[in-house]
């Protein structure tokens, strides 16, 4: 069922073990992920670029609030804080280092 209110689909996961895309919200802590593609929207755009984070960019998990809170994530040495509405839309790529 998709529609504005169903659940995102979750993305589909390669099988090589070198490449596992997710949603930012449910990366590994700890992990470095580069961002494949963010939310279109005016407002989540301009968010994300005032904090420094674009499609291409490496990012490094640095912990996930429990109960809805926030993603912080390392990006270019400053931590920033994501909310987690908007970490669900950020799709990412599980990388291998900086």
């Amino acid at each position: 069922m998709t529609g504005p209110h169903s659940a995102p689909q979750e993305p589909k996961t390669s099988v090589n073990s070198e490449e596992y895309v997710t949603y930012l919200d449910r990366a590994p802590r700890s992990e470095w992920v580069e961002v494949l593609d963010m939310p279109r929207g005016r407002s989540a755009t301009r968010v994300l670029g005032q904090v420094g984070v674009c499609v291409n960019q490496k990012l490094r998990v640095l912990s996930t609030a429990p109960l809805g809170g926030p993603v912080l994530v390392d990006a270019n040495g400053t931590t920033v804080a994501i909310g987690r509405s908007l970490a669900k839309r950020i799709k990412v790529r599980l990388t291998r280092g900086a």
